[in-house]
């Protein structure tokens, strides 16, 4: 039952929340960023009218430091490349996605019961999760909030008729990872979106095509100077397939696009040998899902130039059609992110970039329709990212709110004040007799003056909090008096002079006499006077001591004005005693 009620009011909640998302996801930017060994692409997306606009784009490529893994031993160096690079497309402050390499990542497909998001985060939590799947790695249910942020997975399909789903998990590398935070960060950027390759890939798919991305089955092959693989996306699950070429065939394609002619025997075996093991895996899916065959390849890399290499996958497979997918077909483009991006023969070098930035911090969690099927988050702090940006979400719709609310005020109030304008002009017609009374009200002006002065004196008083003060003061001042006091010493009376203070005619201080404790007591002998007058001089609030003694039969009276430093009336130092 308050199950119930509670995920009633969440319904309620979000549903008075879409317009605040609505508005808010369309004023915010993100820029997707992809950094390789020896390139970085960037682009920056904008959410505006329920459609993807990309407002800038770039790519630029450079000489490696020297080293085996430069992102940890040369980290300013790409921090001042990248920086360069969202200084000169105003990205500077913006919230940052980063692409996770193939080889940083661990994606797993799986297959299992249908449940809720929050029962599979539970299993994960308990540790039950490794025992239904031995495959992934036990870290994850191990000491569980220091790797939450590792790891993320999303519910990519539902079978409700067999009760079972499809389940993609993404582990990353912890290291590799905080080293692509710590370059967005360093250069200007705020790490939201952490999302391996795969995922960025298909999204773009997704959004480009709409509710028709995988009726279809769509294959890339994504290929780089460290690792080739292939993903198949359809409405029937995801395949992804490590495609291992021989270091010889690596080094020659490093150079294809240098070469004049691809024509010889040389390079038919080579991309005969590229075309293998591509042909083996989707004929191996053609046969397991034969009402749905892959028909088209979509080629995808990170190099600026493929031309010859294009040409040569598509002399070697002939049984369908391979091509470089234009990742701008569906997705408006801002006129100079098209003169840029056209002066490129590889528009797939952007393709990651875009689709990384399809799956955007989504705070409101509004259902948008991009058809994104994995959205992935391994970076640290969205929730308190997500609870921040409500709250000022919030805060500008209140803002707008009060806006509002104070011009209708003043609309309605300028309305009602028609009538008085009316009566003000008749009122300006005796202006003569307001004149004749002006002299008249003037001096009684300056009498008030003096009244408003010694008002303004009160005011002073009460501005600087001076009546807590003097009580805390008066209370140090007892302290300090009767902490003082040895044996042998009896007050008879304690009395309190606030002092005088003589103002000018403006109201200020001119003259004070200083407040001071009059003590009147006995004591049994000199000694024990000459105590407690060492003992008040161990007081700082204390500024002077007068004492008067008259012997009585065998005491001794005393009287005695303690004068204090500061004047109680406004807490104003007396100067220090000087020695005449």
């Amino acid at each position: 039952m308050a199950k119930s009620i509670t995920d009633d009011l969440k319904k309620v909640g979000k549903s008075i929340s879409i317009p605040f998302g609505l508005f808010s996801i369309g004023k915010e930017k993100i820029v997707a960023v992809d950094i390789q060994i020896e390139s970085i692409t960037i682009s920056k997306l904008a959410f505006k009218k329920k459609k993807w606009q990309i407002e800038s784009t770039l790519h630029e490529t450079f000489i490696a430091p020297d080293g085996e893994n430069p992102f940890n031993s040369d980290i300013g160096f790409y921090v001042s490349k990248l920086r360069t690079m969202l200084l000169k497309t105003n990205c500077v402050g913006l919230d940052g996605a980063i692409i996770i390499p193939f080889h940083d990542c661990q994606v797993f497909i799986l297959d299992m019961e249908l449940m809720p998001r929050e029962e599979v985060t539970d299993m994960i939590e308990e540790g039950t999760f490794n025992d239904l799947f031995p495959e992934l790695p036990k870290e994850i249910s191990k000491n569980y909030l220091n790797y939450k942020r590792n790891f993320d997975f999303s519910i990519i399909s539902k079978d409700e008729d067999y009760g079972t789903m499809k389940l993609a998990f993404v582990i990353g590398d912890q290291e590799k990872l905080q080293s692509s935070e710590t370059i967005l960060s360093r250069a200007g950027l705020n790490p939201v979106l952490a999302e391996p390759e795969v995922s960025s890939i298909l999204n773009s798919l997704a959004v480009q095509f709409g509710n028709d991305a995988f009726l279809a089955p769509t294959a890339f092959l994504v290929s780089t100077e460290n690792y080739s693989y292939l993903i198949i996306g359809s409405k029937d699950g995801i395949v992804i397939k490590e495609v291992e070429f021989n270091d010889a065939d690596k080094v020659l394609l490093l150079h294809v696009e240098d070469v004049e002619d691809i024509s010889g025997t040389v390079w038919k075996e080579v991309f005969s040998r590229i075309a293998e093991p591509i042909e083996t895996a989707i004929d191996a899916y053609n046969k397991k899902f034969k009402e749905n065959k892959v028909e088209k390849l979509f080629f995808i890399s990170n190099r600026p130039k493929i031309d010859k290499y294009l040409q040569g996958l598509k002399e070697s497979i002939i049984d369908f059609n391979v091509e470089t997918m234009n990742p701008f077909e569906e997705i408006t483009l801002s006129p100079k992110a098209k003169a840029y991006v056209d002066s490129f023969q590889n528009k797939s070098i952007f393709l990651k970039v875009i689709g990384t930035g399809m799956a955007k911090l989504n705070f409101f969690d509004i259902d948008y329709k991009d058809n994104s099927i994995t959205r992935f988050n391994l970076l640290n702090d969205l929730e308190n990212l997500k609870k921040s940006r409500k709250f000022k979400a919030i805060n500008k719709l209140l803002l707008w709110s009060n806006v509002v609310f104070f011009a209708i005020f003043f609309s309605l109030l300028s309305l009602n004040s028609i009538p008085e304008i009316n009566s003000n002009r008749n009122e300006l017609i005796k202006f003569k007799t307001v004149k004749a009374d002006h002299s008249k009200l003037k001096k009684e002006n300056e009498s008030l003056s003096k009244i408003l002065a010694d008002a303004n004196n009160v005011s002073k008083v009460i501005d600087n909090q001076s009546v807590s003060p003097n009580l805390a003061l008066t209370t140090l001042v007892h302290n300090d008096i009767l902490s003082s006091v040895p044996k042998g010493i009896k007050f008879n009376s304690m009395d309190f002079d606030p002092g005088v203070l003589k103002y000018d005619k403006k109201g200020k201080v001119v003259s004070s006499t200083p407040s001071k404790y009059i003590i009147q007591g006995q004591s049994i002998d000199d000694f024990n006077i000459t105590i407690f007058l060492q003992n008040l001089k161990g007081s700082d609030r204390l500024y002077d001591v007068i004492l008067q003694t008259n012997p009585n039969e065998q005491l001794l009276d005393f009287t005695m004005d303690v004068i204090l430093k500061y004047h109680l009336d406004n807490q104003l130092p007396m100067s220090e005693k000087t020695d005449d």
